[in-house]
């Protein structure tokens, strides 16, 4: 059986998001085979995830949180992975960080210290949502446009699938949803969030070994 580590910080806005819509990876039902070490609201601090990654030594993690070039941030954004500092810990894993910018540089260096693969986002990651939906994030149409693709990423790598092939089915849906908010029958504003979705479609990126699977 196979290990994933999974981090679900839930603290502010963006991170409870993050957080209840990654449930439905943990929960879904075609997964097999899988045991998940569940980080989830505090526990997702560095000491608890330095200690996973090294005594549990999962095959897949899958990072919720802020971020940005150098960092992967967990709980009230205390940072968990930092470029020269300790991205060694994700040595001969499949990480796939749902974090701002954190491709960019710090998915570089990881895979150089020995990552098999590293998908991430070259840029920040953009997540609209509906302001009247805050509150029960699972029932957020708009927001589930962004983040049902992203699921479909995680939920792909741990059905087998190698990272390029779970980045190529999560850029599938981002179009599918692309096109939903191009349509003549979108509503006003929708163009906005059809150029967001293009954006994180266009940032989405696998570094190392695209073939590489559990």
């Amino acid at each position: 059986m196979h290990k994933c580590l999974i981090t679900r910080p839930n603290h502010d806005k963006v991170t409870s998001y993050l957080h209840s819509w990654s449930k439905e990876i943990i929960d879904n039902k075609d997964i097999n085979e899988i045991q998940f070490l569940d980080l989830e609201g505090y526990n997702a601090s560095s000491e608890k995830v330095e200690s996973y990654l090294r005594k549990q030594n999962p095959r897949i993690v899958l990072f919720n949180g802020h971020g940005n070039n150098f960092e992967i941030c967990g709980f009230k954004d205390e940072t968990l992975i930092k470029a020269d500092k300790n991205e060694e810990l994700l040595k001969e894993k499949i990480v796939y960080a749902l974090s701002c910018s954190s491709a960019k540089i710090l998915g570089i260096k990881a895979v150089e210290k020995g990552t098999e693969a590293f998908i991430g986002y070259n840029n920040p990651f953009i997540l609209c949502s509906d302001s009247e939906r805050e509150t029960t994030p699972l029932k957020d149409n708009i927001a589930a446009s962004f983040l049902k693709p992203s699921n479909k990423l995680s939920i792909s790598l741990l059905k087998g699938n190698s990272a390029k092939e779970a980045s190529d089915k999560s850029k599938e849906e981002f179009k599918k949803e692309i096109m939903k908010y191009s349509s003549s029958s979108a509503f006003e504003g929708a163009d906005r969030i059809a150029a967001a979705l293009v954006w994180n479609m266009v940032n989405q990126v696998v570094i190392g070994n695209q073939d590489a699977r559990i």
